[in-house]
């Protein structure tokens, strides 16, 4: 792994996290309708 994958890593990773909380919270709020 050279150090250019490991950047595009550390930002992708962080993204899916995002999309995956936000993806939480829409259910939850629709859940509770």
């Amino acid at each position: 792994m050279n150090s250019n994958d490991m950047i595009a890593f550390m930002i992708f990773i962080p993204n899916i996290v995002k999309i995956e909380i936000k993806c939480v919270e829409i259910f939850h709020s629709e859940e509770q309708r």
